[in-house]
């Protein structure tokens, strides 16, 4: 028990930045000798590395999908990243409430430790998106749709990054 409950120390001071180093006896199976060792903020920080995590495979999944929609033409997911063929925002639900809740749900889980990162990648990603709708660079829709949405996503992500707060105290 004692094992048990050191482990579940250890691990909640290695979340909150502290590393441990232990020796253990291969005949008893006890711990033996532990170090506990503080790193700085400043050199170790777990939201921005999952979140360069999150951008290399969002980069790459978005590669993917524009190859995947523009080069062997399937359209299939395409109510979730874009709006109906008038363009309008508000009639196509499926695709405003993920915006929403996928920008929520991230702004949830880094909460505000990268809210500029986050806000320069929520634009970039939002506006390859417009530019790809039709698989034509040089045909774009109303740019009003744009900046709509950019809006949306940047408050949800807010928002999303208030509760994180909350929630965290």
């Amino acid at each position: 028990m004692k094992y048990v409950v050191i482990c579940w120390y250890l691990r909640c001071l290695r979340n909150k930045g502290y590393f441990f180093f232990y020796h253990q006896s291969y005949r008893t199976y006890n711990i033996k000798l532990f170090y506990i060792i503080r790193i700085p903020s400043e050199y170790y920080n777990m939201d921005t590395t999952y979140f360069y995590i999150y951008l290399l495979l969002i980069f790459t999944i978005t590669i993917s999908f524009t190859i995947i929609r523009c080069i062997f033409n399937i359209h299939t997911i395409d109510i979730f990243f874009y709006p109906n063929d008038a363009n309008n925002i508000l009639e196509n639900k499926v695709y405003l409430i993920s915006h929403i809740l996928v920008n929520f749900l991230l702004g949830v889980i880094f909460g505000l430790d990268i809210i500029f990162g986050m806000f320069i990648k929520i634009i970039i990603f939002e506006v390859y998106l417009h530019i790809t709708e039709h698989c034509d660079i040089f045909y774009v829709s109303k740019m009003s749709n744009l900046i709509v949405i950019i809006v949306i996503s940047l408050v949800s992500y807010t928002a999303g990054s208030m509760i994180n707060k909350l929630v965290s105290k």
